[in-house]
């Protein structure tokens, strides 16, 4: 398959969040831990302060990083077009030990939360990772040299033989992961993004975050 450029739209399909509709009715509790107790298990897990304010076992919560990350290394996948990841376990491994060192780098800063009638919202300011264009110039020149290699036939039946695909496909995956690799230590931060969400009460009683309003935060970590 043709490799082209493309433009990197991070950003995960549905939230993560699971546990929000489990926290507790308390009002003086400050509900801004809450929203990064939730940031801190997904993108560093940190599973302590969630398990003070939210009613869940420590196995299901201790699940939330690794899911986090396999979800993202999904979207990495589909954007650089490294189909070898879903193929062979290597490349794979090594698409998700490059997913936890990218968002090792994640900023975040969270405000206490302000109540507002029957809801509280809660200040988020994010700092948007700049990690696409670093390797933008370099990825579409190898593009265009594997594309030129495939075309003139360097890999065998690429596209149509099965074993020729994938080792070309393997190869493509190697090269890109080696770039990308090399610019996890060149990642700087765009101007922060200040978000506000809202806590609200559902018809039990407890109060949560939305998925649409954890989602919109996670769409800021990563440009």
């Amino acid at each position: 398959m043709k490799k082209c450029i493309v433009l990197l739209v991070l950003a995960l399909a549905a939230s993560l969040l699971g546990a929000c509709d489990s926290y507790s009715n308390r009002d003086a509790v400050d509900y801004g831990t809450y929203v990064k107790s939730l940031l801190d298990l997904d993108y560093k897990g940190i599973t302590d302060q969630y398990l003070e304010l939210v009613d869940d076992t420590k196995e299901n919560a201790e699940s939330f990083y690794p899911n986090c990350m396999e979800s993202w290394a999904y979207v990495l996948a589909e954007n650089y077009q490294l189909y070898a990841a879903g193929e062979d376990e290597e490349v794979y491994n090594a698409l998700l030990t490059l997913t936890k060192d990218i968002f090792s780098h994640v900023k975040y800063e969270v405000a206490e939360a302000v109540k507002s009638g029957d809801y509280y919202t809660v200040e988020v300011t994010l700092y948007p990772m700049r990690f696409a264009e670093i390797t933008e110039d370099e990825i579409q020149a190898y593009q265009t040299e594997f594309n030129s290699a495939t075309g003139a036939g360097e890999f065998g039946e690429y596209g149509s033989d099965e074993a020729d695909t994938l080792a070309a496909e393997i190869v493509y995956a190697e090269k890109i992961l080696g770039i990308l690799e090399k610019s996890v230590s060149q990642i700087e931060y765009a101007d922060p993004v200040s978000k506000i969400v809202k806590i609200t009460k559902d018809e039990d009683g407890f109060y949560g975050i939305s998925d649409a309003d954890y989602a919109d935060l996670e769409n800021y970590l990563i440009q």
